[in-house]
């Protein structure tokens, strides 16, 4: 039996998957960019929030401070108010 025709029929690796490699390898790249970009917008949102949480500690150490001192509370309330609704 001659390989000849086997030969013919044979194509080298790069020539019959080169495309399909090429696309999985824009897929993982793509993948890996987007993976980056959705960390940075999580990270992004976790400041924001302890950027609140801090907010809201400080005006409660304020609110604290004012009952200590007698000021009236309802114009701390009245803050915090104004702070929940930029939220």
């Amino acid at each position: 039996m001659s390989l000849k025709p086997f030969r013919i029929l044979w194509k080298p690796f790069d020539r019959q998957f080169g495309d399909v490699v090429q696309s999985f390898r824009n897929h993982r790249d793509n993948l890996e960019k987007e993976t980056a970009l959705a960390h940075m917008i999580e990270e992004a949102d976790e400041r924001i929030e302890q950027g609140y949480e801090r907010t809201i500690a400080r005006m409660g150490r304020e609110a604290e401070e004012a009952a200590k001192q007698g000021k009236a509370f309802h114009l701390i309330m009245t803050r915090e108010a104004d702070f929940n609704c930029q939220r």
